[in-house]
């Protein structure tokens, strides 16, 4: 009797640890998300007390309709930081928008747009300029 029980009970747990190993990875990915949202909270808090210092500091929410994918998204907030004037940006892919926050003294809406359009997609009703959109990888292109 003992000897049929003993590899039972060894093929339970070997189903039991490869069971778990999934959820394991399940947990991190959750980790990872949450992570990576707190990052963002932190990094717009950051931008947020860098904006207290501005004296005439604005805000835009810009349509994004021409967004595609993940590399738009990194592309439009990689791009537009490095430009004189931005303070923060964060794009909502879901949602195809931006949230722009700006020196109002430095830029205005429409450099905003410009600058945007300049990195090859549409901004409101700016359109994408045609050479950038042209360089811009296939999975960032609108599906025709």
């Amino acid at each position: 009797m003992k000897n049929s029980i003993l590899p039972l009970l060894i093929a339970s747990l070997l189903l039991v640890g490869a069971c778990g190993g999934g959820d394991q990875k399940a947990i991190d990915t959750t980790s990872h998300d949450q992570a990576q949202q707190a990052s963002s909270s932190e990094q717009m808090m950051n931008h947020d007390h860098e904006m207290a210092e501005v004296a005439n500091k604005a805000h835009a929410m810009v349509k994004l309709p021409t967004i595609q994918c993940d590399v738009c998204k990194a592309a439009i907030e990689g791009g537009l930081i490095k430009t004189a004037g931005i303070l923060s940006v964060m794009v909502d892919l879901d949602g195809k928008m931006g949230h722009v926050n700006y020196d109002g003294d430095v830029l205005s809406l429409e450099d905003v747009e410009q600058a945007i359009a300049d990195l090859g997609y549409q901004a409101n009703d700016r359109l994408a300029e045609p050479s950038a959109y042209a360089s811009l990888p296939d999975c960032c292109k609108v599906p025709q």
